[in-house]
């Protein structure tokens, strides 16, 4: 990466309007943008983001995304409305509490920390996806949620009681499901299309044990443990430790590889050896990532998807309805069943799927399959990438390896919903305690 000589930090804004904006910072400085190649708003924003320069988590909700630095800042990017307004975060570094685990939903977001103390933030509770809050929820703030799941009354009988811990994490559109000690599954809020694996079609305010159907029974603990746990929109999805893939939830348009839906999860026979798995969590598609040969197609060293494929987030120029799964085109020059897929990073979101291999990422564009994305900055294969991505904006965040300068690239979908334009920046600092 080339050093900006400004300031190690810097956010691009792609906006369809030409003209520049004004920002007011925290000292009431204005900063102007500027016109660097296509891009009409680039910004210095030095000044507002704050927090050590590694970056350990970015998440995204509907409305912006949550980026956690490693001293346990937290700089909020709010897209609501026709401002972004960056939001500075400060007290789970007040509190000496250190982050494990950041994702969000529809309008909320959880954090995770490695304490396992439960925290969420947003004003939505429709779905009770806010889950069980241990005191009033002030909007702008963190608010604990309880974590009773994690003591089993068995355990107070035990001579030396099972320790339990959070150790995988995940936000659908209103439902979370996690995981305890890699064995036991736990699902919360929405569960309409049995989503959360609890054999319940009520949505459920505490977090309730999932099942899993094993050897022809129901049962709560998973044969093998957990590897990997991603919440779709309307399903979740587990890949276990001997590469199995176990989805419950919708089959809408096959999203989850299945011809019918599930009340709790089941193992996938039309997979083995599997490498990865991921879910898009605002939408209804899945893909994943095969490594040895399977019982039959898709075959080894395999990128296949399936799901809903209007805007071409599957990365497929054609889409058969019928199939279980589709080949994705990849990008030049990895081709499907090379041994080279394995070093593939995906990134599914609502409209499309980000993938990064080495240092070029590509995105999905629809009936194009996938095409390689033109930012303004450059990075090594060695440097850290983050993606995230809602239904109108996607921000990409690269970290240099040595030097741990950070560039942000934020940007409007071009096929959002509602065609806003993000013209105008507002700096909003809050300081809030829980």
């Amino acid at each position: 990466m080339k050093r900006n000589k400004t300031s190690d930090h810097r956010i691009v804004l792609l906006t369809k309007q030409n003209t520049p904006f004004r920002v007011q910072s925290e000292d009431d400085r204005i900063l102007q943008s500027t016109k660097t190649g296509d891009y009409h708003n680039m910004l210095d924003l030095a000044s507002v983001f704050v927090g050590s320069e590694q970056i350990l988590y970015v998440s995204s909700i509907n409305q912006g995304f949550f980026v956690v630095h490693s001293d346990m800042t937290i700089t909020e990017l709010n897209c609501l409305g026709d401002a972004l307004k960056i939001i500075r975060h400060t007290e789970f570094k007040s509190k000496r509490l250190e982050i494990k685990f950041i994702d969000g939903g529809e309008g909320n977001v959880w954090i995770v920390t490695k304490c396992n103390r439960l925290f969420n933030y947003g004003s939505d509770k429709i779905f009770k996806q806010k889950g069980k809050l241990l005191n009033d929820s002030n909007v702008g703030q963190f608010t604990e949620a309880s974590c009773e799941f994690l003591w089993d009354e068995d355990d107070f009988f035990e001579e030396t009681p099972i320790k339990r811990e959070i150790t995988h994490f995940s936000c659908g559109r209103y439902h979370t499901c996690l995981a305890v000690n890699r064995r036991w599954a736990y699902g919360c809020g929405y569960s309409s299309f049995f989503q959360t694996g609890t054999k319940s079609a009520t949505d459920t305010e505490q977090f309730a044990q999932s099942y899993f159907h094993v050897d022809g029974k129901c049962q709560k603990e998973m044969k093998h443990t957990i590897k990997e746990l991603y919440c779709g929109r309307y399903f979740t999805l587990i890949l276990s430790d001997n590469s199995e893939v176990w989805v419950t939830g919708s089959n809408e348009n096959n999203q989850i590889f299945a011809s019918k839906s599930y009340e709790y999860y089941h193992k996938l026979d039309v997979f083995q050896n599997v490498l990865r798995a991921y879910a898009c969590k605002l939408g209804y598609h899945s893909m994943v990532i095969t490594g040895g040969q399977q019982i039959e197609k898709p075959g080894p060293f395999a990128v296949v998807a399936n799901g809903w494929n209007d805007n071409g987030q599957l990365g497929t120029k054609h889409k058969n309805e019928s199939e279980m799964f589709s080949y994705v085109d990849l990008p030049q020059p990895l081709t499907q069943h090379s041994p080279d897929v394995v070093n593939l990073e995906i990134y599914p979101i609502f409209t499309r799927t980000f993938f990064r291999y080495k240092s070029h990422i590509y995105e999905t564009e629809k009936n194009k399959g996938q095409l390689e994305l033109e930012l303004p900055f450059k990075f090594s294969f060695l440097d850290d990438v983050k993606i995230a991505g809602g239904s109108e904006f996607s921000l990409i965040v690269a970290t240099e390896k040595h030097s741990k300068m950070i560039q942000y690239f934020f940007r409007q979908l071009e096929n959002s919903y509602r065609n806003r334009h993000v013209s105008d920046i507002e700096i909003v600092v809050t300081n809030t305690a829980y």
